[in-house]
């Protein structure tokens, strides 16, 4: 077997002088790079991924003509799993504390297109101070919340209620059997993490009914929409980059037109790119949660909410200030309410959350209601329509004139002709 210094070696032929010193400056330039991102990770300094990485894992894409079996010849790796049809693989480094190098190597192998690490993934709510349980099994607060009045739903409902558009719901799972959901539900949801096809939401987990509240806020937004469940999280809101491509794919495959993605990491990734990519193509709108560490992009950006084929979302209260946990800056699109809203939890129960991730969904449901009042619209046109639809927030928010997006959320404006 080949030791990491030979087969830096062998990357570097042709064997002559000025080659070994220019690519010894390359890989430098390379590691000392590199060594301060793994410094920040390893440090701990973002608290989003401070799981981080899953241990010794890679994604990688190949180059058309190339073999994996040729990747795992030279670099000692397993397959561990494949995302069908994109030449795209999750890898197992071997257990000898060489992923650095193998990172290194692989980034500068003619036949990989991209390598990532596997980094960790997660609700931006999995957070004690975000979340606000008052649970109960009383409906009429759902029915009666202020949210409704603020983004005009009652209105926008005589015009488009969503019907036949399939909104699917990437998060911890759905509770099938809730009252509030169980006639929503699509019948071929999957669960990524059990690799099964019961995309529940299990309980007792610090993130248990996140994604049971979430797909309740597409219905308060889009009640005759189709809710797609696709489970990529574990209990505790975290879930890997690879888990979260394959529910990607996946919700793509099977007939969803906007994607809902309350989750994110502060990790840019080619691997993410590549799968929204697929997803844009294949005419589905995706939305991402900002998050909500009250950041701007100056300082850091959460994806997927900071790539700009997804519809950015950030938080605002009932009284279209920001929220005061709510991520922000020129990358948002559109805002949201996302403080004390009221949805479906476990148990047939009902309890108010407060996120972007509580923001996001409305924003999904509104996207559901333009494609099924304007089927013929692109992608581009179903965002521009709900954006320019959107109230004005700059009077009450002068700090964060630019950066809260086109405005808040207005659900009836935009399905006008």
């Amino acid at each position: 077997m080949k030791t990491d210094s030979e087969r830096l070696h062998n990357l570097r032929s042709p064997d002559k002088f000025w080659f070994k010193i220019l690519g010894c400056i390359s890989l430098w330039l390379l590691l000392n790079s590199f060594m301060g991102l793994w410094g920040e990770v390893k440090a701990g300094n973002d608290p989003l991924i401070s799981d981080d990485i899953a241990p010794a894992e890679l994604i990688l894409e190949l180059q058309p003509g190339n073999d994996i079996a040729d990747i795992n010849a030279r670099y000692n790796t397993e397959i561990v799993d494949v995302l069908p049809g994109l030449n795209i693989y999750r890898l197992k480094l071997p257990a000898n504390g060489s992923e650095l190098a193998n990172w290194l190597l692989l980034k500068v192998d003619p036949a990989v297109t991209f390598v990532d690490f596997n980094y960790i993934k997660r609700v931006p709510e999995a957070r004690p101070w975000i979340v606000g349980f008052d649970a109960s099994s009383n409906p009429v607060s759902y029915r009666g919340q202020y949210v409704q009045d603020l983004i005009r739903t009652r209105e926008a409902h005589t015009l488009s209620k969503g019907k036949g558009v399939t909104v699917a719901v990437l998060d911890t799972g759905v509770s099938a059997g809730h009252p509030m959901l169980n006639a929503r539900l699509a019948p071929q949801g999957y669960d990524f993490v059990d690799n099964d096809n019961n995309p529940d939401d299990p309980p007792n987990g610090f993130a248990s009914g996140h994604g049971t509240h979430v797909a309740g806020l597409v219905l308060v937004a889009a009640p005759e929409s189709r809710i797609l469940p696709v489970r990529v999280l574990k209990n505790d809101g975290t879930g890997d980059l690879f888990t979260l491509l394959k529910g990607i794919k996946y919700a793509v495959d099977n007939g969803a037109q906007v994607i809902n993605l309350s989750l994110g990491t502060y990790a840019q990734t080619d691997a993410l790119n590549q799968i929204l990519d697929y997803a844009w193509h294949n005419n589905v709108i995706m939305v991402a949660a900002a998050g909500n560490e009250n950041t701007d992009a100056r300082e850091k950006v959460q994806y997927p909410a900071g790539v700009s084929k997804v519809v950015s979302v950030s938080a605002t209260d009932a009284g279209d200030r920001k929220a005061g946990f709510s991520n922000f800056g020129g990358y948002i699109d559109l805002s949201a309410p996302g403080v004390g809203l009221y949805s479906a939890y476990l148990n047939n129960e009902y309890i108010h959350w407060s996120g972007t991730s509580m923001a996001a969904p409305l924003v999904s449901g509104g996207l559901s209601l333009i494609r099924a009042k304007f089927p013929a619209l692109t992608n581009s046109e179903t965002i521009d329509r709900l954006k320019a639809g959107a109230a004005p927030l700059t009077r009450l928010n002068p700090r964060y004139q630019g950066q809260l997006g086109k405005g808040r959320l207005d659900l009836f404006t935009p399905l006008l002709n």
